[in-house]
């Protein structure tokens, strides 16, 4: 069928002719797909949606960094050992107790039977204590021990040192209104110098000291062993300041 002889039926189909209500329809120019056109309209309330919330995020990036401004750097290793020096050295150290100090040399007579059938007759136990303290607070103690004979040459397997690395604790008052000094031990060991040598751990060995009850006058020191046996008193003075001590004799049976 020609669409010439039947325009009504063909313009029917086409629809509404443009130009008969004043619209030029351009057959070149391009078409936007429904399709296309749904997705601009979603992407444009997508970006609508994002905007506050990149907003949010770009709040909370910038605060985390202005916060971490304002922290301290992480501690370097061993920082802690720089914060027990600190803690030692606000302990409250009397510069009269700063400085080297020692003992009498302390001697027992080996007066058993037992001890004369190893060391002969007269022989003698003989123990110095030496202490040092520092301004920091933290100090050093050592207690040697040895046996001499008659002749009052040092028997040889005897000679034994005890050593304490300590800090100075915070001052207190003990029974008598005698100020003391309890300790922190950091390391503590008792060693054999003679053959067979050896160094032994001395887990739970502890050490006080009580200041002067007069100006310039001696300290006096608790030490007690590990074993509870072997623990005593001992009162020391300044090792500059003091003339060769007296010895102080006992009898060990």
């Amino acid at each position: 069928m020609s669409t010439a002889a039947n325009p009504s039926k063909w313009q029917a189909f086409r629809g509404p002719d443009p130009a008969a209500n004043g619209i030029l329809e351009n057959e070149d120019a391009p078409r936007e797909s429904p399709v296309e056109n749904e997705d601009g309209g979603r992407d444009a309330a997508e970006e609508g949606t994002m905007k506050p919330v990149l907003a949010v995020v770009t709040f909370l990036v910038c605060s985390v960094a202005v916060h971490g401004q304002g922290q301290s750097p992480p501690a370097p290793a061993g920082s802690h050992h720089a914060d027990e020096g600190k803690a030692a050295a606000a302990t409250d150290v009397p510069a009269a107790i700063v400085g080297n100090w020692r003992s009498a040399p302390f001697e027992l007579e080996l007066v058993s039977d037992l001890h004369k059938s190893v060391y002969g007759p007269n022989a003698k136990s003989v123990r110095v204590v030496d202490l040092v303290i520092r301004p920091s607070g933290e100090g050093t103690f050592k207690v040697t021990n040895l046996v001499r004979n008659r002749r009052g040459t040092v028997v040889p397997g005897t000679q034994s040192v005890e050593e304490l690395t300590f800090t100075l604790g915070p001052r207190e008052t003990a029974q008598g209104e005698r100020i003391r000094y309890s300790t922190k031990v950091a390391r503590a060991e008792r060693r054999y110098l003679d053959e067979p040598a050896g160094t032994f751990p001395l887990e739970g060995a502890g050490l006080e000291v009580y200041l002067p009850s007069e100006p310039k006058g001696p300290l006096e020191v608790r030490y007690d062993t590990p074993e509870g046996t072997g623990s005593f008193w001992e009162t020391l003075r300044p090792t500059a300041a003091a003339r060769t001590p007296a010895t102080t004799t006992s009898r060990r049976q």
